[in-house]
C-alpha cells in the first residue's frame, strides 16, 4: 500500500466516525502527494460540508470537477452545498449535470425536487421525487416531501397516501403528520386533522418553527367550541 493509499484509508475511517477534522487533515496530505486526485478533493469537500464550512466545500468540489468534469458525485455534492446556501437555480444546474452522468442518482433527483419546490414549482418537485422513489423506494423523506408538494397542488388524497407511507416507514416523521393534518382539514375531516396535528406536536422537537406554528394554529382553530 502506498503512502497516499494509507492516508486515504485513514481519512475514510475518520470520516466514517464523524472525525471530520481528522479526515480533512488526512485528505489534505493525500492531495499534497497526489494533487490530481479528484476523489481526495471531493471527499475533503464532504468533510468540510459536514462541518458547515460550505465555502471550503464548494471550492473543493470545484477543484475536483476541474480535474474530472465527469465526476457525477462531485456535481451532486456541489448541488447540495448550493441548495444549502439558497442558490436553488445553480443547484438545479449542478443536479442536472450529475443526473446526465449518472441517471440513477436518486439523491440528485431528491435534492432537485427540493430546489424546485423552494422555487415555487411543486409540480416539477413531484416529478423529481417520483424519479427518486423509482430509483430508491426506501427513502421515507421522498414520500413526505412529495406529499407536501401534492398538498401545495391541492391534491390532498395523494398527499395523504404519501404522508401515511412516510409515517409508516418512519413513525417520528412529524413533518408528514403536519401535512396529514392539513390535508384532512382541507377535505373537511376535522377529527383526523386534529389527530395528526396533535401527533405532530407530540414530536415538536422534530418540527421546524414554521411547522410547529402551523400545527398549533390549526389546533386552536379546530378546537371544539363549548356547547
Amino acid at each position: 500500500m502506498t503512502k497516499a493509499e494509507e492516508l486515504m484509508e485513514r481519512a475514510n475511517s475518520c470520516y466514517a466516525v464523524g472525525d471530520y477534522d481528522g479526515a480533512i487533515n488526512c485528505f489534505t496530505q493525500v492531495i499534497r502527494l497526489k494533487p490530481k486526485s479528484a476523489g481526495a478533493y471531493s471527499n475533503r469537500g464532504n468533510a468540510y460540508r459536514h462541518k458547515g464550512a460550505f465555502d471550503h466545500a464548494l471550492a473543493d468540489y470545484n477543484q475536483a470537477l476541474a480535474i474530472d468534469p465527469r465526476f457525477a458525485k462531485a456535481w451532486q455534492n456541489r448541488g447540495i452545498v448550493l441548495f444549502g446556501q439558497g442558490d436553488y437555480r445553480s443547484a438545479i444546474t449542478a443536479f442536472e449535470r450529475a443526473i446526465a452522468l449518472s441517471p440513477h442518482a436518486s439523491q440528485a433527483y431528491h435534492y432537485r425536487g427540493r430546489a424546485w419546490y423552494m422555487l415555487g414549482d411543486p409540480t416539477a418537485a413531484i416529478a423529481d421525487y417520483t424519479r427518486s422513489i423509482n430509483v430508491n423506494p426506501d427513502f421515507p423523506a421522498n414520500y413526505s416531501l412529495r406529499g407536501l408538494a401534492h398538498c401545495a397542488c391541492r391534491e390532498f388524497d395523494l398527499a395523504i397516501t404519501d404522508c401515511r407511507r412516510a409515517v409508516e416507514a418512519n413513525p417520528r416523521c412529524a413533518a408528514a403528520m403536519v401535512v396529514l393534518g392539513e390535508s384532512y382539514e382541507a377535505l373537511g375531516n376535522l377529527v383526523d386533522a386534529r389527530h395528526w396535528y396533535e401527533h405532530a406536536l407530540a414530536r415538536r422537537s422534530e418540527l421546524t418553527d414554521a411547522e410547529r406554528q402551523k400545527a398549533e394554529a390549526a389546533l386552536k382553530r379546530l378546537r371544539p367550541t363549548p356547547s
